[in-house]
């Protein structure tokens, strides 16, 4: 059959539909791959924006201690991260579009702790909550986030790696009031040999210095336990006889202050008086010091501590730089270049109130009070007529151990008219340690000295 010039044209529109339709359909296919490829692309950089982010907020913190006591529960991981020696609770909570992070007080996240962090991720994942894996070694634990594409089928992973408390453990003494004995060492007390025998009592009111017996601290209105001496927040002193510092002064006290909300300062231990120097706890729950230098009350701010918390403080002042220590680690520095001025009274050193020569003064300033008493409890406290090094701070702490390791090294302490007769794990000195004792316990422990005649 001839085709007519009608038959022809339509031959030919046909075709020309086909090709149009064929070359529309690969442009619109096209555009879709472009599309495609374009929302991929977006996914990832908004994927790896709020990786760095989430990771980045989460390791700063992770970065300050070592991991402890790691529990994963559906989708929330709770861990203690230890902090100068101190543990604190820290959880993960991890829902299909967010993750939150931080500080845990009373079971509830602390929203104004500066580690609280929360971040939704991009609206184009999710996390796949059901598949989230923790790893360890002996070193560390990887806990790996999963999250899902709408765009694509990749695996996109949030890796938080955790350093283990493996190595970090300390041995906190007890019984020895001080590792050091020198002649700058004014006196170093003990809450366990609290008197100048091998007993312990209940009911003494002169607290006995184990470096000598010239040296005593008077009593008024305090209650002992085994190994501390309690403080009642309105009438406990400890008051010592005869603690006349130079211009260089260390001053260390192991304390655990009750949880409180104070109207004004809580001293713990000084000789302030128009002059002298001490340690105390800001009003709003800050360690600081003051120390008299030149003309005036020269002041040291801290970090906050946690109340019912027991903790060595620790004061060093060389004539041109003032420190505090917490639990041998240097909390803060200030550089403060003079002379310590003594109390123009004679003022002695004194636990549990701001001190005159006589008694205490409250210090009110405009009819406000300035300072408390202490409320809580004392185990031991030493003063030093030099500034020690950050190296013996940290050896009158306690000693570092690593978990399943033999403890090595410990210190041989001394006491007047006492010969030292070994460490022992418990107060009443059974299971006796040496340096081929392996550490087997997950966490700082106190281990405490024997002594004999």
């Amino acid at each position: 059959m001839k085709l007519n010039r009608k038959g022809y044209m339509l031959v030919e529109i046909i075709l020309a539909s086909v090709l149009a339709f064929s070359i529309a359909f690969f442009l619109l296919n096209l555009i879709y791959k472009f599309k495609d490829t374009s929302d991929s692309i977006q996914h990832e950089t908004e994927y790896e924006i709020a990786k760095n982010i989430i990771t980045k907020n989460i390791m700063t913190d992770l970065e300050k201690g070592s991991i402890t006591d790691l529990k994963k529960e559906n989708n929330t991981i709770t861990f203690k991260i230890i902090i100068n020696n101190i543990p604190e609770d820290r959880r993960l909570f991890i829902t299909e579009d967010t993750i939150t992070y931080g500080k845990i007080i009373n079971n509830n996240f602390d929203i104004n702790d500066i580690s609280y962090y929360i971040k939704q991720i991009p609206s184009s994942s999710k996390i796949d909550i059901n598949n989230i894996t923790i790893e360890e070694t002996n070193s560390f634990i990887g806990i790996t986030i999963p999250m899902n594409s709408i765009y694509d089928t990749k695996n996109y992973n949030i890796n938080l790696l955790l350093k283990k408390n493996s190595t970090n453990y300390t041995m906190i003494y007890e019984g020895i009031g001080s590792t050091l004995i020198n002649d700058n060492l004014i006196a170093k007390f003990d809450g366990i040999h609290n008197t100048n025998d091998l007993n312990h009592s209940n009911t003494t009111n002169i607290w006995y210095s184990m470096k000598d017996n010239n040296y005593i601290a008077n009593i008024t209105d305090g209650a002992w336990e085994q190994n501390c001496l309690v403080f009642n927040g309105n009438t406990t002193t400890a008051r010592l006889n005869n603690t006349t510092t130079t211009n260089k002064v260390t001053i260390e006290i192991v304390t655990t202050i009750e949880e409180q909300t104070p109207a004004a300062n809580i001293n713990i231990i000084s000789n302030w008086d128009a002059g002298g120097s001490g340690i105390y706890i800001t009003k709003e729950g800050n360690l600081s010091a003051s120390l008299y230098i030149n003309d005036d009350y020269k002041q040291i701010y801290g970090p906050k501590i946690n109340y019912n918390t027991k903790y060595h403080f620790a004061l060093t002042y060389d004539g041109t730089n003032a420190i505090l220590y917490i639990n041998g680690n240097q909390a803060v520095s200030k550089k403060i270049v003079g002379n310590i001025v003594s109390p123009t009274t004679g003022t002695q050193f004194t636990i549990g109130c701001n001190p005159k020569n006589v008694g205490c003064d409250p210090q009110t300033s405009g009819g406000t009070l300035t300072y408390n008493y202490l409320k809580g409890k004392v185990y031991s406290f030493a003063i030093f007529n030099e500034a020690l090094t950050p190296e013996q701070i940290a050896a009158d702490y306690g000693t570092k151990v690593s978990f399943n390791e033999n403890i090595q090294t410990l210190p041989t302490p001394t006491r007047y008219n006492k010969a030292f007769a070994g460490w022992y794990s418990e107060i009443n000195y059974t299971n006796q340690l040496f340096s081929t004792t392996k550490f087997e316990k997950n966490e700082d422990t106190t281990i405490y000295a024997k002594w004999k005649n």
